[in-house]
């Protein structure tokens, strides 16, 4: 559904923006774009206003939006993480569990070749999401 809604404005992009090491650049930039024109309406709603400088301005609106970005993207890993745990033991055949599985299964293998399964259950998630949750600890403070 949210490819269906978001190929509009993608897939011409993706004529003009390559993707890099594997990463879908067009779908990057439109989700960066989306990002800095709400954090700008934020801050223009909490009173803020460029100074002479505008070009700094822009570097700082482009700045905090990257970041607001990728504490989004991390806080999203976490929700699959935890729907995916959970789903595993109420319905592991689910119609959801393919896709949380690819979404998750990059982030779980550092975790999976240090920690074995401890009588059969996968503490990985557990591991992934103190891990994300330091990460965006680390990403708020840098904000």
């Amino acid at each position: 559904m949210i490819a269906a809604l978001s190929n509009w404005i993608v897939l011409p992009l993706r004529r003009v923006v390559p993707g890099l090491w594997g990463l879908d650049m067009a779908t990057l930039l439109v989700a960066w774009l989306a990002q800095g024109l709400l954090t700008a309406v934020l801050m223009a709603l909490h009173g803020f206003v460029p100074g002479g400088g505008s070009g700094m301005a822009f570097v700082i609106l482009a700045l905090v939006s990257a970041m607001e970005l990728l504490i989004m993207s991390v806080k999203l890993l976490i929700g699959a993480a935890i729907v995916q745990a959970v789903l595993s033991f109420i319905s592991p055949y689910s119609v959801l569990a393919p896709v949380l599985d690819a979404l998750t299964r990059i982030f779980y293998a550092p975790f999976r070749r240090v920690l074995p399964p401890l009588g059969g259950v996968d503490l990985s998630p557990l591991f992934l999401v103190l891990a994300a949750q330091i990460a965006i600890i680390v990403l708020e403070r840098l904000k």
